[in-house]
């Protein structure tokens, strides 16, 4: 694909095309929807490069992430609901393809040298394009995500190092061209090289996300017992001699490709008081810190791991574990023991995929499915206490809130979707009733309006809003995340975290979650505002929850709480950057 965009690429019109027009669509279609209107509205995104799953009608995740993409690439209110404005652009001659607005985007970036094409928290077509090119250069592997999380900050690092470009994680044009250009250096032909030189990785005075990578990887080998901070200081020069001493690598204090791939590997001599207690300890739910890092790393990399790479072992970390586990035919305890992970760092770890496509893994059960094993669940949710619509087997609107409400009463993460953990726990003996869980509740009143808040989105906006009134008041505190003082983003954190909706922990982070952008005049209730409040043209530093008629909530510093306030007019007016839509 040409890289260099001079105007917007028109896509012709399929004849067989037959979107319904404004007359007849009432509204357009939504996510749950299903007919030919579906149909011949997945047929015209493919034609654009949008969609690439099955033409089946039914208008599910992928169809709705398509669409997003579509709104976004075309400059519409990015809902992911296909409404008579986005069909009638769908049906138009002048629709934005995939491929001419990857194009538009990078010429964009090219004319600002310091503007990003892809970086950490970004999400969309773009970080697919990058995903994809790093795992055809061998520096990644599994499928891409279309996420920008720290497993694609490292592989993106690797790509940078290899090819002699600032080693920065994030995707700049200068990056960009040289991971599309021909004479872009493999992973394979870069690692060969770098052990015939020994070319310098890092070194004493670096700082940033490479050297928390290291700081962790020193962590799980014994050599480092700090917090990772990103700094190539004085103890992690000692850290790096001693593990080169222990590993017959040349003393030099300095981290060249040679350590840097025998770190990656996991095949390396462990600090002696440390492998004893690492042959006896497992790595098990509860943990937190760079072990667990690292293994979330690795699951993900295999593609077990669905969540991100936090450093905090909960239960989509105990859910792949149990997977990995299950694939390669080790007893199922969801805890990384030693063997575990050493399995797991072996070139024939088998992924995620292959294990399922063979047949030794069940796909989960998600929202458009349907069949007698539906059927069998819907039965027993409503025995427990949690569906009480019809037994069709069909995975409906109610059937999600359903499962969500038993995940949250389980003490499963609240995806909505039946993985192999939440399947076990609705068939086994030990499933908690919706009487019992709220039974056991100090706060059950409470309790209660939350699993209401399940059951619609309209429901759950209302509950947000009401839980984030409640802080009214409370304490401005820097890093803080609740419940007793919060800081701009540690705010939003925990009130969306209340519907198991997890947000990125930073104010750049929840900012650049572009999939779920909304436009100024497209604002609605539950809706979190971003603001540029250091008026650099390109972040977000602050942010807040729309309540309607122009006011939002937010955890203010020069309050020094959390407040009420107009963007309307005046200063919030004028810094205000853009929407974000987190409950669709």
């Amino acid at each position: 694909m040409s890289r260099v965009c001079k105007c917007v690429v028109a896509i012709a019109l399929s004849l067989a095309m037959a979107l319904p027009g404004a007359a007849g669509a009432e509204g357009g279609m939504a996510y749950g929807d299903r007919g030919e209107s579906v149909r011949a509205m997945q047929n015209r995104l493919t034609e654009l490069g949008f969609f690439a799953g099955d033409v089946d009608g039914i208008y599910g995740d992928e169809t709705q992430t398509a669409v997003k993409n579509f709104q976004t690439a075309n400059g519409l209110a990015n809902t992911g609901t296909a409404d008579e404005i986005t069909i009638a652009r769908m049906r138009s001659e002048e629709a934005v393809a995939k491929d001419a607005y990857l194009e538009a985007l990078v010429a964009q970036a090219r004319q600002k040298e310091s503007q990003m094409v892809a970086q950490p928290g970004d999400e969309g077509e773009a970080v697919l394009q990058v995903q994809n090119r790093l795992v055809e250069l061998g520096y990644a592997s599994g499928e891409a995500s279309g996420r920008f999380g720290n497993a694609t900050a490292e592989s993106v690092s690797a790509f940078q190092a290899a090819n002699g470009l600032p080693v920065t994680g994030a995707v700049n044009v200068a990056t960009y061209d040289a991971l599309f250009a021909e004479s872009a250096i493999a992973y394979r032909a870069a690692s060969t090289a770098a052990s015939a030189d020994t070319s310098l990785y890092l070194a004493k005075g670096d700082e940033g996300h490479n050297v928390e990578i290291l700081q962790g990887y020193l962590r799980e080998y014994g050599y480092y017992a700090l917090e990772e901070d990103g700094v190539f200081d004085d103890g992690v020069e000692a850290a790096v001699l001693q593990f080169q001493r222990q590993n017959a690598l040349e003393e030099t204090g300095r981290v060249d490709a040679t350590m840097r791939d025998m770190l990656s590997s996991g095949d390396v001599a462990y600090e002696s008081a440390y492998a004893a207690q690492l042959s006896t300890v497992p790595v098990r739910f509860g943990d937190s810190g760079a072990a667990v890092r690292l293994l979330q790393t690795r699951l993900k990399a295999l593609g077990y791991l669905s969540g991100s790479v936090d450093g905090e072992f909960g239960t989509n970390t105990q859910t792949a574990v149990s997977l990995f586990q299950k694939a390669h035919g080790l007893e199922v305890t969801g805890a990384a023991d030693a063997y575990t992970r050493a399995c797991m760092n072996a070139e024939d770890a088998i992924p995620y995929l292959q294990a399922r496509s063979a047949g030794d893994l069940v796909a989960p059960i998600q929202y458009g499915d349907s069949g007698e094993e539906i059927a069998q669940l819907q039965r027993v949710l409503a025995e427990l206490g949690y569906y009480a619509d019809a037994i069709d087997g069909i995975f409906g609107a109610n059937m999600l809130a359903a499962v969500k409400a038993f995940q949250l009463c389980n003490g499963l993460d609240m995806t909505g979707t039946v993985d192999e953990a939440t399947r076990a726990q609705i068939l086994s003996s030990d499933a908690v009733s919706r009487e019992a869980y709220l039974a056991g509740r100090d706060d059950a009143d409470e309790a209660a309006a939350l699993l209401g808040a399940l059951s619609s989105r309209e429901a759950c906006v209302e509950f947000v809003c009401r839980m984030a009134l409640e802080k009214l008041g409370t304490p401005y505190a820097p890093s803080s995340s609740g419940p007793d003082s919060f800081d701009s983003s540690g705010f939003l954190y925990y009130v969306y975290g209340l519907v198991g909706f997890a947000l990125p922990r930073s104010t750049q982070g929840q900012g650049y979650m572009t999939s779920s952008r909304v436009a100024r005049e497209a604002l609605s209730r539950g809706d979190f505002v971003c603001f540029d409040t250091e008026e650099d043209d390109d972040l977000s530093d602050h942010v807040g929850i729309y309540l309607g008629s122009g006011q939002f909530i937010h955890a203010s510093d020069a309050a020094g709480e959390v407040v009420i306030s107009s963007m309307e007019e005046g200063y919030y007016s004028e810094v205000f950057s853009w929407g974000i839509r987190p409950l669709q």
